[in-house]
């Protein structure tokens, strides 16, 4: 998972908005500099299956953390996050830390 504490594999912690544009933004800077086209493959993977999941559609409204598998988006009274809140998987503003609200940007080529 990649939420605010990087706790391993399970597919439940979750990760966030801008683990999501900081590897894209990433990927498209080690292209720019090395010309490797894996680089942008990866940059074209991350957009095209997780960067739109992150967001509603008029991009109003993100998730700060986002899971495999996530079958609704809703507060959670009891979940695996350490240091987030139980409305961290909800669509919102800024929904849990405003940081991805100022950030998600990060993710479109420049």
């Amino acid at each position: 998972g990649a939420d605010e504490k990087m706790a391993g594999r399970m597919p439940s912690r979750g990760t966030e908005l801008c683990a999501v544009v900081e590897t894209m933004f990433s990927f498209e800077t080690l292209f720019a500099i090395l010309g490797d086209l894996d680089f942008a493959e990866r940059f074209e993977k991350i957009g095209f299956n997780a960067l739109p999941a992150t967001f509603t559609p008029d991009m109003w409204a993100h998730q700060y953390l986002q899971q495999s598998n996530e079958i609704n988006a809703m507060p959670m009274k009891e979940h695996v996050w350490a240091s987030d809140g139980p409305a961290a998987n909800m669509y919102g503003l800024s929904p849990n830390y405003p940081c991805c609200t100022a950030n998600f940007n990060q993710g479109w080529p420049k």
